[in-house]
């Protein structure tokens, strides 16, 4: 969504790579942005990366995620850090 594109292009602008994004729109899944791959976030715990950033603007997709995280046993600050 915007807030992820927003994130994205501010890293993109200060030069830090980026490997992938994730996400749970189904229609985003498999596509590419700025040559990007976009996955799954329930794809996350099969990819070890030292921290992964997280923009979530909507509610719904900010608990679905945070639910998901939270089962996998994955920890804000070391595996991720949430923006919105």
């Amino acid at each position: 969504g915007p807030t992820g594109r927003r994130l994205m292009k501010r890293l993109r602008t200060a030069e830090i790579p980026i490997r992938r994004i994730y996400d749970i729109d189904p229609k985003l899944i498999g596509r590419e942005l700025h040559g990007v791959p976009i996955f799954s976030l329930y794809d996350f715990p099969s990819y070890s990366s030292p921290i992964c950033l997280i923009a979530l603007g909507q509610r719904k997709a900010k608990s679905v995620a945070a639910d998901f995280l939270q089962r996998h046993e994955l920890a804000a600050w070391t595996h991720f850090l949430f923006f919105s």
